[in-house]
């Protein structure tokens, strides 16, 4: 009998690196640094799924709803434009499929989430990191670097704002640039605004290319559980209408959008500010707690914060990344070393800003103690 061969795509690793199988083997509970589930910290808002008997599938997603949605989101003329999928995943997974060909490729600002790469090749599409120019205290795009990462089977360009895991939202000079770059070299622009609050949107501007905004219930209102997102497609007229037109297409091929979630949507809306406000105290709070333990003259820095749910830490290059989370994690703290996130540089950790105030100063408490015992 011939082997049989899976795909190339599901060629996964058949191990997982050391950090996860350290986070598995632990003996004892870790006092995590990284969660970023707001329905674990108390964050987000009670709500309940109304009774759904009748089942009427929209592929582009109920009407009102997304009437309710975009005037929820403040461009109420663009509901037609607006497109809803079971989660932001999906919805890179529907626009991947919409722009390109096996063996072609998108290009992502780096450092950034790995999700869209692990997404990329799911489709059969390769995804270029592209290095975002360091400055004190931000990550920026740098458009002339940016020409040389671009080749004939390029098809679209990610941002990510605010970034992940940086927390650095686009300048409008920087949206302006990656407008007139797509527009001029025929490429797609995709914006991940998943993090974005409300004055962060970049719906309401006037896209000169291929355009798709990407949203969900899952930062933006702390529903991970209740799985709805949401697309913006924008641009030139024809382009919208073509890329529409596709759209409805796959989306009829799998219509994965739960009914319920989607009726029980306009009275969860109202909640969202609530849940923003509460999200953004708790991260500044949490900020400026990390801040208190990083007094001038210590080995290791934080970067400002712009907005997101992370922090970033600048740490020496010895240990290494990995060697100082791994030691992290045998004085009980899980925390993120920066190399996952694909920095261009090494030095970082990541942690989340979400945790329970008291619980957070508490565990960087004990952070700072084992970085004075390795940096005497």
């Amino acid at each position: 009998m011939p082997p049989f061969n899976f795909s190339s795509r599901t060629a996964f690793a058949a191990q997982p690196n050391r950090w996860a199988l350290a986070l598995e083997a632990a003996e004892c509970p870790l006092t995590t640094l990284i969660e970023t589930n707001p329905t674990r910290v108390g964050l987000s808002p009670q709500v309940e799924l109304p009774p759904s008997p009748c089942y009427t599938p929209e592929a582009q997603g109920l009407r009102h709803i997304r009437q309710a949605l975009a005037q929820a989101l403040g461009r109420p003329e663009l509901f037609e434009q607006l497109c809803l999928t079971s989660g932001s995943s999906e919805a890179l997974g529907m626009i991947y499929k919409l722009l390109g060909d096996g063996g072609e490729e998108v290009v992502a600002g780096a450092p950034g989430y790995p999700l869209a790469e692990t997404l990329a090749h799911f489709e059969g599409l390769r995804c270029t990191s592209f290095p975002l120019r360091m400055e004190e205290g931000a990550f920026r795009w740098d458009i002339p670097l940016l020409e040389g990462h671009i080749g004939p089977h390029t098809k679209a360009v990610l941002a990510t704002s605010p970034q992940a895991p940086t927390g650095c939202c686009l300048l409008p000079e920087e949206v302006l640039a990656l407008e007139c770059f797509c527009a001029r070299h025929g490429l797609a622009l995709v914006v991940d605004q998943v993090f974005a609050r409300e004055c962060h949107s970049l719906a309401g501007h006037p896209w000169k290319c291929l355009t798709f905004i990407l949203g969900g219930l899952s930062k933006w209102l702390g529903l991970p559980q209740h799985k709805l997102a949401w697309t913006w497609v924008l641009g030139p007229k024809p382009l919208v209408e073509e890329a529409l037109r596709r759209w409805l297409w796959l989306a009829d091929a799998y219509l994965c959008l739960s009914t319920p979630v989607q009726e029980a949507m306009p009275a969860w809306l109202p909640l969202a500010q609530a849940f923003q406000s509460r999200v953004e105290a708790r991260c500044k709070n949490n900020h400026a707690c990390l801040a208190k333990f990083a007094p001038p003259g210590v080995a290791w820095s934080l970067w400002p914060r712009e907005a997101g749910w992370t922090a970033l830490l600048r740490i020496p290059i010895e240990p290494d990344e990995e060697s100082l989370s791994l030691a992290l994690m045998e004085a009980g703290l899980a925390i993120w070393p920066g190399y996952f996130f694909e920095f261009p540089t090494k030095g970082f950790l990541v942690l989340s800003l979400l945790g329970e105030e008291v619980a957070f100063e508490e565990a960087v408490s004990h952070m700072v103690r084992v970085f004075e015992v390795l940096w005497k």
